[in-house]
């Protein structure tokens, strides 16, 4: 499940009618701290998201989210989107699972993705990915990319949800 909303950079902070309203979400350090929004009953998951640069063979070349529970699934992802490379870096399934946003093939450099923050609620944990794509005055290298971010998350039993917040950066 997505939630899209284009922000845009600071400089562009005056909104205009026809618009979406600017606003910031803060960029915590990695690694991404889970935010309570309500008091988490006792023996809910009450950790962080780490990222794991073993998963960097990763080249998805659609846009997607996705969250991965099991060695089975893990093993299919990884032999479908790092051909090529050994087998699947190991996790712990047991107490993890693995959560990547890719942003897909991109014609140049100057894109970027990042886990921003991961809130849980009582019903959910929501992660909320931040996509940053070059505006038409930015200066991109010729190449052409693959933007990602994977990791971990403890297991849970709440539903997992995705939120994408993406940015035009601003380069005039």
């Amino acid at each position: 499940m997505f939630t899209e909303a284009i922000i845009p950079s600071e400089e562009d902070a005056t909104p205009t009618p026809s618009s979406p309203t600017p606003r910031t979400v803060d960029a915590s350090p990695t690694p991404t701290q889970l935010v309570k929004s309500s008091p988490t009953p006792a023996g809910t998951v009450d950790a962080s998201f780490t990222a794991r640069t073993d998963f960097g063979a990763l080249q998805v070349k659609e846009p997607k989210t996705t969250i991965i529970k099991t060695s089975a699934e893990w093993s299919s992802f990884w032999a479908t989107y790092a051909q090529g490379m050994p087998t699947a870096p190991e996790v712990d399934f047991s107490k993890h699972y693995v959560v990547g946003a890719f942003m897909g093939t991109k014609p140049s450099g100057g894109y970027s993705i990042s886990i921003e923050k991961i809130v849980e609620t009582a019903q959910e944990v929501k992660i909320i990915v931040r996509e940053v794509s070059p505006g038409p005055t930015c200066l991109t290298t010729t190449v052409i990319t693959n933007p990602r971010v994977a990791g971990v998350i403890p297991k849970t039993s709440k539903t997992v949800v995705f939120e994408k917040i993406q940015e035009v950066k601003k380069c005039d």
